[in-house]
């Protein structure tokens, strides 16, 4: 079974991946996995006929393709082009043996993704809190991490009812808890 874990950014995705990697679980990161991706030789090349300012000395700037693809949702949409096609069949690939698989993966709903996962789990958060947690973990302004959000679906908006949503707005031990009861309801 391969579960997705989702929400937007800075709502505790990461943090209910490592949570279940700790319990045993098999996961995996489309973000780890997109940051390994940016360095094969093909993905490379087609980055920087994309984006050839986002090249200092020969070498990819991570710095400054973020900038570059958060600016603009033309531009998220080019390299998401570019490296999500490879993320997915790398994500598809994890086998844990018809074992439970958990997979962080962002942008979901943005990519359309919602069939390739037998369940997915939206991980919900208010947007001020989800502000202060990027501002704080990433050492980003405000108007940084809103043009982030902005390349995201509204998850205040959307309608998640086919879904399990988790809510992440007061503690930790709040938020465990209600992970590890979402874990009881698999295992039934």
């Amino acid at each position: 079974m391969r579960i997705a874990i989702t929400g937007g950014i800075g709502s505790g995705k990461s943090y209910m991946t490592n949570y279940l990697s700790k319990k045993g679980y098999k996961t995996c990161s489309a973000d780890e996995i997109a940051k390994n991706v940016l360095y094969y030789p093909n993905v490379l090349e087609k980055v920087e006929e994309a984006f050839p300012n986002v090249f200092t000395d020969g070498k990819l700037d991570r710095n400054k393709l973020s900038i570059e693809v958060f600016s603009s949702a033309k531009h998220a949409k080019k390299i998401n082009g570019i490296t999500h096609p490879i993320i997915l069949k790398e994500i598809l690939s994890v086998d844990e043996g018809g074992k439970i698989v958990f997979v962080e993966v962002p942008l979901l709903f943005e990519g359309n993704y919602q069939n390739l996962f037998d369940k997915i789990v939206v991980v919900k958060r208010k947007k001020g809190k989800r502000i202060a947690a990027v501002k704080k973990r990433d050492n980003l302004k405000g108007k940084d991490v809103k043009l982030r959000i902005n390349c995201q679906i509204n998850y205040d908006k959307y309608d998640f009812s086919p879904y399990t949503v988790i809510e992440n707005n007061k503690t930790i031990k709040d938020f465990e808890k209600k992970i590890d009861e979402f874990i009881e309801t698999l295992e039934k």
